[in-house]
């Protein structure tokens, strides 16, 4: 054990250090101790420097190349193997890559590459089983210590965290079987010890870290920095320039992106070859590009867009809340300007929104009042210009949200909840005819005073009587009213606006081709129109 590590602390100071892992892997089979994964990570990190996963212009020759390496089982290579191993992969592909690292013998950087996976699962389909057949007893095979540690606390909540049943008891009980194997190995939760002569040679190999390339005039700045200055402002262009030309120096293509993408934003038409390298970098490198956060997009990818070098459009459809947790705080939310939410019946974003995390966002649809509390407490309170609230059941407590973002000018409360939206008036439930007194409180709210459009719904017993309250108000400029049939259809909708005389005398239904509005809901409409002079209603 001992000849082992000195061994390895002395390659690690040649100009080979890699030559120091083998010995270490070695030493690794016999003393299962964290302290000695540590050191191997921090050798592996230093050996890895600079060197980027195997390359390739389309996805298969990307594969090839990575299997070819892994066939030659070095291990100074394992960590350029790992790098964003799965990233963006269907689950066949995935599973491809798992089981070729299934023949490399124990190593703490797969144990917590595949403990990392386990603990934030990319897949969840029932098609992915194959994958995680294969990838729990690894956990085994590799039997890091720190795998306990990492995911013991998870198991008790899997089911819900996975977020889908089936799936969620089969993961879990693969889960459970491989951690019932490593406390076998590990009993107690005990962590193999050093021999204390060994202690100081690890402790040496532990303060390594990766070597820095110098680069002309930013030698001194890491890449951190320069991401945290575009964070702090992301308006500002010249961080996002600098970084860039940083990239560009180093011979990373995302500096070329940033580049190809100022060149559409200054208005220069970009040549069909630009447009091509533009859309073959994103579709290569966004999965390392948004790190954690990916995994939350990609599912709904054709509805996000990079701007500026960076994500500024974001589809979030949480595949578990596994996935949600791990990209909470993340420095890529920072530059996104319009967020849509979707499936928050069986997802909760609200810790997304914890902290300084979005400073440049504006839009945002499908938030809860819990998200809407939290924007008002953060930067985001000072631009979001445009809301869509879901769920909306404490009237006191979201309004008092809602008048913390000054900037607010468009707020739109779903069709799917009028009824809750009818229950902030009052306790009472409301029949047909009976209910469009229950809306006045809103069109009288300071906050929708200052709004330029408003989007909410109105059952079509109620529409006639709400169309009369609102034909007698100026503000918000643009109210729109979705006319629920049941479930997702609609009967359509109808938007009054205000004309540059303040009189909101035009009024449009925008029919579903698919329904008819009953004769009672549109004789009561006509009977609206008809109490205010000039007001007409077209139909389309």
């Amino acid at each position: 054990m001992l000849e082992l590590l000195e061994k390895a602390a002395a390659s690690a100071a040649t100009d080979h250090p890699g030559d120091a892992l083998a010995p270490l892997l070695a030493a690794w089979e016999k003393v299962r101790a964290p302290a000695l994964a540590d050191a191997i990570e921090a050798v592996s990190a230093r050996v890895t420097a600079g060197r980027s996963p195997p390359a390739g212009k389309m996805l298969r020759e990307r594969q090839a190349a990575w299997l070819e390496l892994a066939r030659a089982a070095r291990p100074e290579d394992v960590g350029v193997l790992l790098k964003d191993f799965v990233a963006g992969l269907k689950s066949p592909v995935a599973l491809e890559r798992i089981t070729a690292l299934a023949t490399f013998p124990p190593d703490p950087r797969i144990a917590r590459a595949l403990a990392d996976l386990a603990a934030v699962p990319p897949f969840q389909a029932g098609t992915t089983r194959p994958f995680w057949k294969k990838l729990f007893p690894m956990l085994v095979d590799h039997a890091d210590p720190r795998t306990l540690e990492r995911l013991a606390p998870l198991s008790a909540d899997y089911v819900r965290l996975i977020g889908a049943e089936t799936m969620g008891t089969f993961m879990k009980g693969a889960l459970d079987a491989a951690l019932n194997k490593l406390r076998e190995r590990f009993p107690g939760g005990s962590t193999p010890a050093l021999p204390p002569e060994a202690e100081a040679l690890v402790a040496s190999l532990l303060a390594l870290a990766p070597a820095r390339s110098p680069v002309v005039g930013e030698s001194t700045r890491t890449e951190a920095e320069f991401l945290r200055a575009i964070a702090a402002d992301p308006g500002d262009d010249a961080p996002r320039l600098v970084y860039a030309d940083w990239l560009l120096e180093k011979g990373d293509p995302r500096g070329d992106f940033i580049a190809l993408q100022y060149r559409r934003h200054r208005g220069e038409a970009l040549t069909p070859k630009d447009q091509k390298r533009e859309a073959d970098l994103v579709a290569k490198h966004r999965a390392t590009w948004l790190g954690p956060v990916y995994t939350l997009l990609k599912p709904g990818w054709k509805s996000c867009r990079f701007e500026r070098g960076f994500l500024a459009v974001a589809l979030v459809t949480g595949v578990n809340q596994l996935a949600i947790d791990a990209a909470a705080g993340h420095p890529v939310w920072s530059t996104v300007e319009e967020m849509t939410l979707w499936d928050l019946a069986r997802r909760d974003y609200a810790c997304l929104f914890e902290g300084a995390a979005f400073a440049a966002l504006r839009v945002l649809r499908g938030a809860t009042p819990a998200m809407v509390a939290k924007l008002a407490n953060g930067p985001a309170a000072a631009t979001i210009e445009e809301l869509q609230v879901w769920l909306p059941a404490d009237r006191q407590a979201t309004l008092d949200a809602l008048e913390r973002l000054p900037r607010l000018r468009a707020l739109t409360l779903p069709s799917a909840y009028s009824h809750a939206l009818q229950g902030w008036a009052g306790p009472e439930r409301f029949g047909p005819g009976q209910g469009a007194a229950a809306y006045r409180w809103l069109w009288s709210l300071p906050l929708v005073q200052r709004l330029e459009r408003l989007r909410t719904a109105v059952e079509h017993g109620l529409l006639g009587g709400v169309l009369a309250d609102i034909l007698g108000t100026s503000f918000p400029r643009t109210i729109e009213l979705d006319i629920p049939l049941g479930g997702y259809a609609t009967y359509g909708r109808l938007t009054a606006s205000c004309g540059a005389d303040g009189r909101r005398t035009a009024v449009t239904l925008h029919r579903d081709a698919s329904y008819s509005l009953p004769p009672a809901t549109l004789a009561a409409l006509d009977e609206a129109l008809g109490r205010f002079p000039g007001a007409a209603l077209q139909t389309v």
